[in-house]
């Protein structure tokens, strides 16, 4: 009898063994949420720790960190989303001098370029496309991008030259303001943040100005002032 129970309490443990066994060898399930806590954090290891997060490669060159290792105090306790996580480090790196270009973001392969550095200029040249919706998305964050703005009623150049006074356009962290070969086009590049709100003034002035007249009204207009002018050259006398 001892030894049947004995068998049995000896087949019991290598059962739950093996299921210990197995369970612990499961994957862990990727984290929903990226925690910042309260304290110091140094701006590689953040940027580590968010790549991992992100599923992404950031390269950080020491180069870009001038030597020294940058770090950042929170107070209070962070909790975030993939977009959240992607706009708070980019807003925590922009603070120290720090950017992100896309190399290859199908593939998830960024770099941090110092704005402050040598290579600062790469940061307005590798600016990131995006639709009015994505900027909408991205409209607190320290990336680079770029839009077409279309416009209604208000002119291109004007739209230019009313922007200008309020943003500077010379230098990394500056903005880049065109007609886009356009008079209905608008061209921004810059950080996120700045376009989201420089499309929001373009937006409310185009929506002030008056209504500008249709290609097919002009033309119809330009006729009338054709066919006048015929008529009065026409006129016996003249």
């Amino acid at each position: 009898m001892k030894s049947i129970r004995s068998v049995l309490f000896s087949v019991l443990a290598v059962t739950c063994l093996s299921a210990v066994s197995q369970d612990t060898a499961k994957p862990q399930a990727a984290p929903t949420r990226f925690v910042l806590e309260p304290g110091d954090h140094e701006i590689p290891r953040l940027l580590e720790a968010a790549a991992k997060f992100l599923g992404r490669n950031y390269l950080l060159q020491p180069a870009e960190l001038g030597g020294a290792s940058p770090r950042v105090s929170l107070q209070t306790r962070m909790e975030l989303d993939a977009a959240g996580c992607e706009t708070v480090v980019s807003q925590l790196a922009f603070t120290v001098g720090l950017a992100a270009i896309p190399l290859d973001r199908e593939r998830g392969l960024w770099e941090w370029i110092n704005l402050n550095g040598p290579r600062r200029v790469t940061v307005g040249s590798n600016a990131l496309p995006v639709t009015a919706a994505e900027l909408q998305q991205l409209r607190a964050s320290k990336l680079c991008v770029s839009v077409q703005v279309q416009l209604t009623n208000l002119g291109a150049s004007s739209a230019v030259q009313c922007l200008r006074p309020f943003y500077a356009t010379s230098g990394a962290s500056g903005m880049s303001i065109g007609t886009a070969g356009s008079e209905n086009t608008v061209l921004l590049a810059g950080f996120a943040d700045q376009v989201a709100a420089a499309v929001d003034l373009i937006k409310s002035a185009d929506a002030a100005a008056p209504t500008r007249p249709s290609n097919d009204r002009i033309e119809k207009l330009e006729a009338r002032i054709a066919a006048l002018e015929a008529a009065l050259a026409a006129r016996p006398g003249k």
